[in-house]
């Protein structure tokens, strides 16, 4: 298998390989989900009141697509199969390879089949799953030290909160698993769970990522005020697709100091590594001597760049906001320099 097309990955994903949990259970025919639809203008359209079943299928295909772009090999897998406890493959679950010839068919599968309205049913038996993939990474994986995403599509809390909380334990043993919880419910009891999950468990893990729609992520991001770029839809899907990454993680937890602005910025516009030269940065990162040349450089970048739709504001604008870069990367140097001064 070939390494992923870094060019089509927004920002940089630690794993190489994706499993994504559909969750089919009878609860996601309720009506009171969301989904966001662009129009021919590249304004991205709130719909409320679809099926949560519909925004898991959105979700779903557009994960897909976008993991086939950046060419990471990825399964997906209804939660509650045909035979309980028996995935059987092409009809609980496909597995997509960007190098397989195949993978065209291989999407029509899941979207036609996997992803069938027949398909709902059941409850949430994520510890069931969770430990299917328990056996299945120690028999792919034995003994590889690789990372893999463990994405979840789901609208409430596992039947046994306990038993799930184990296994991912358990897999977290043996292996380097990222953990994408992807709600398709408001619901505040489970929009909770998850997030108490993070706190539980997700330094056992490589990370713990909890999803929830496009608009309310954007005002979670700006409540931390990171507000120097547009958290644009691009930005939205690579999160949903699962990115092991710590400035996709902490993006919506953290005001971002110095250095994740600009691997942040690096990602973003897809710029060199940061080479050390007698203990500075250079290839277009912050010198803390110099900030002014470094922002000049970024300038050209964002005047250079296409404009992104920026959901919270209604309007198409630049992917970064020079000013308020300017005014983070500044007041960061002045801290800087005074602790210097201090020391």
């Amino acid at each position: 298998m070939g390494l992923l097309d870094s060019t089509m990955e927004v920002l940089q994903d630690r794993c190489t390989e994706s499993f994504v949990v559909v969750d089919n259970s009878g609860s996601m025919e309720h009506e009171d989900a969301t989904i966001y639809s662009k129009n021919y203008n590249g304004v991205y359209n709130k719909i409320d009141n679809v099926s949560r079943w519909n925004e898991a299928i959105h979700k779903t295909l557009e994960i897909a697509q976008y993991n086939i772009a950046r060419k990471m090999k990825t399964s997906y897998y209804l939660l509650n199969p045909n035979i309980k406890g028996q995935w059987e493959l092409n009809l609980d679950y496909i597995v997509l390879d960007p190098y397989s010839r195949f993978i065209n068919n291989d999407l029509k599968i899941l979207e036609t089949y996997i992803l069938s309205d027949r398909n709902i049913r059941g409850n949430t038996p994520l510890d069931g799953i969770t430990n299917y993939f328990s056996g299945l990474f120690d028999k792919n994986f034995y003994n590889e030290n690789k990372a893999i995403c463990l994405n979840i599509i789901t609208d409430g809390e596992p039947n046994n909160s306990d038993t799930f909380t184990n296994s991912l334990k358990l897999i977290a043993k043996s292996h380097s698993v990222f953990l994408v919880i992807n709600l398709c419910t408001d619901d505040d009891n489970v929009v909770e769970y998850y997030n108490k999950l993070d706190t539980t468990i997700g330094n056992e893990l490589s990370g713990l990522d909890v999803i929830d729609d496009f608009e309310s992520e954007a005002k979670e991001i700006k409540k931390v005020k990171n507000t120097f770029f547009v958290y644009s839809y691009r930005i939205h899907l690579c999160r949903q697709a699962g990115c092991y990454s710590i400035i996709s993680d902490q993006m919506d937890e953290i005001t971002f100091p110095i250095h994740y602005i600009t691997k942040f910025i690096r990602e973003l516009f897809k710029q060199e590594k940061p080479k050390i030269v007698e203990g500075k940065l250079i290839n277009n990162q912050l010198n803390a001597l110099n900030p002014s040349k470094y922002l000049g450089r970024i300038d050209k970048l964002i005047q250079d760049s296409e404009l992104v739709y920026n959901i919270l504001t209604h309007s198409f604008e630049k992917p970064i906001d020079i000013s308020k870069l300017k005014w983070f990367i500044w007041k960061n140097y002045i801290l800087y320099k005074i602790s210097n001064i201090c020391s």
